[in-house]
């Protein structure tokens, strides 16, 4: 009987020890086999750093020098000696034409397309496309013919002899007044040119009187400074000390004399004389370090009032600068639109006044068509055998020299700091970029109140019609929380990021993602700068294996930085 009772409790030992050593397996091993299961993350420490504002767009390259290419006459294309995209030198043939006269034609059209070709020009360097420029072109060209029959007592459908006139005499007028721009005399332009440049010269003169104002400020300020205010403080610190030192010196010689009184000593009065010496000379101390003090709040406030006076007299010469140069481009301005209806009445004095001159036939009967100027042929729009006509172009010439122009459309607010002449790298070509203008977007660039328009001008291995992808970098700023941009999340709260939180657990640490709501500062694409309950040591989670959301518990993988 005792055998077999030793016997169960040898199994029931046996049967006690597997269990709690299986228990204890799997309490060593439960992180291992819990953590294989959970989603794995990288993250990283919120750090400070810089936030470059990237601007980038993709925009259409249209050349900034074409020619439209008239035929002299209207007839049918006898021989065809280009295609697009062939480089062409000037002086070569580009066509022979069979026209259907005999020879007899009115060719003041070659004139009106030169006229026309610059006045189009005009547009093109406001930064209208060559469509835009043509519609642009027809309207000044209709409002300034009515302003001249307006002036003139005529009306369009006037003799054109007494239309030719009117048109010369302001063509004569226009001459006479260009003259007169960026000199003392633009006053004396016509009044539809005066507003804007009154506005900006009475801004420039405005300038100017605050600038001289803040001049004198200065230079008052400047004759009031007393001294350095760091060399009288070294002063006054002295002052201090002296006073303190004759504060001691007083209180020895009191105490001397208390004491001299109390015992009766026979020397008690010299000791009181020391002593009210002691303190005369403590008086005088004190009343001395009072005025070092006063000396050196005056020469502080003397040193801010000539420093604050400074910074008026720069800023106002900066304003200064910016209405004269304001003011110039104005003039500049002006006078472009002053060329442009020069331009515009060269054409309608061709159109009043259509001369009759004879064809310069080829032996074959034929008329060539030649090249004005060396460049590349596109907008080839007739074969051999079409019928061409004088008012509408063979095919158009883009210029050997000439750049291309490339806009695209941005916020109103990334633009905001954006000046002519920064350079801009053109990703997809080998060419180069500088911004040349920041415009309103237009309706007809699908733009809003809320973007503007950039013009770059584009130089370099590039063809009319070709797509260039263009960026820049502007208005770099320093911040003191940045995350990686992929660390950014948006849901129907807002924009959150997930940081890591560290519970301790008696088998170890457990990691959980946690929510945190930021707002977005800054983004150039990697990084982004944040605001909102972070600190330093907020631990942001970059990377995950999988979709986590708040309160997630995940694995952690080695830090990212």
């Amino acid at each position: 009987m005792k055998k077999k009772m030793n016997s169960k409790k040898r199994t029931i030992t046996i049967l006690a020890v597997c269990f709690f050593t299986a228990v204890l397996l799997l309490t060593f091993f439960s992180n291992t086999i819990m953590n294989a299961s959970l989603p794995e993350i990288t993250a990283q420490y919120v750090k400070s750093g810089r936030i470059y504002d990237r601007i980038s767009g993709t925009g259409i390259a249209s050349a900034d020098d074409v020619i439209n290419i008239y035929p002299e006459c209207t007839g049918t294309i006898a021989d065809l000696a280009v295609s697009t995209g062939d480089r062409v030198e000037q002086g070569e043939l580009l066509c022979t034409i069979q026209p259907e006269t005999d020879g007899t034609e009115d060719t003041s059209g070659g004139d009106k397309r030169k006229a026309y070709y610059a006045a189009i020009q005009l547009y093109l360097r406001k930064g209208l496309t060559y469509e835009e420029s043509e519609i642009a072109l027809e309207q000044d060209k209709s409002i300034l013919m009515e302003e001249i029959c307006t002036a003139y007592q005529l009306t369009s459908s006037s003799d054109t002899v007494y239309l030719s006139a009117a048109v010369q005499a302001e063509y004569t007028f226009l001459q006479n007044d260009l003259s007169y721009v960026n000199t003392d005399d633009f006053e004396k332009l016509p009044s539809k040119y005066q507003p804007e440049i009154q506005m900006a010269l009475s801004s420039y003169e405005s300038a100017q009187d605050a600038e001289e104002q803040a001049r004198k400020n200065y230079s008052k300020a400047q004759s009031s400074l007393i001294g350095d205010s760091d060399t009288l403080q070294e002063l006054a610190d002295e002052a201090y000390r002296t006073r303190e030192s004759a504060y001691e010196d007083y209180l020895t010689a009191h105490n001397a004399w208390q004491s001299a009184v109390n015992s009766g000593n026979e020397n008690a009065a010299p000791m009181e004389s020391a002593a009210e010496s002691a303190w005369s000379y403590y008086e005088s101390t004190a009343d001395a370090y009072d005025k070092a003090v006063s000396q050196v709040n005056k020469a502080v406030q003397a040193e801010n009032d000539a420093s604050y006076a400074e910074q008026a007299y720069e800023t106002a010469q900066e304003s200064t600068e910016y209405a004269s140069e304001n003011l110039s481009t104005t003039l500049d301005e002006a006078a472009s639109d002053i060329k442009r209806d020069i331009s515009l009445l060269e054409i309608l004095l061709l159109e009043t006044s259509a001369s009759d001159e004879t064809l310069l036939l080829n032996e074959d009967g034929t008329v060539s068509l030649y090249a004005e100027t060396s460049g590349i042929v596109t907008g080839l729009s007739a074969a051999a055998g079409d019928m061409v006509l004088t008012s509408a172009p063979v095919l158009q010439l883009i210029k050997s020299d000439s750049t291309y122009t490339v806009r695209f459309n941005t916020s109103a607010e990334k633009a905001q700091s954006l000046r002519p002449g920064i350079e801009a790298s053109v990703i997809n070509a080998d060419a180069e970029a500088i911004l040349k203008g920041v415009y309103n977007a237009t309706s007809s660039s699908s733009g809003s109140a809320d973007e503007k328009t950039l013009l770059f001008t584009v130089s370099g291995d590039v063809t009319a019609g070709q797509s260039l992808a263009l960026k820049m970098s502007e208005n770099n700023q320093s911040f003191d929380f940045t995350v990686p941009s992929r660390a950014i999340s948006e849901d129907s709260t807002g924009t959150f990021i997930l940081v890591l939180e560290t519970k301790s657990t008696p088998l170890g640490n457990r990691y959980y993602a946690k929510k945190i709501n930021v707002t977005v500062l800054a983004d150039d694409g990697s990084n982004a700068a944040i605001d909102g309950e972070i600190t330093r040591d907020t631990y942001v989670i970059v990377l995950c294996t999988e979709a986590i959301q708040d309160g997630d518990m995940v694995r952690m993988k080695e830090s990212a930085e």
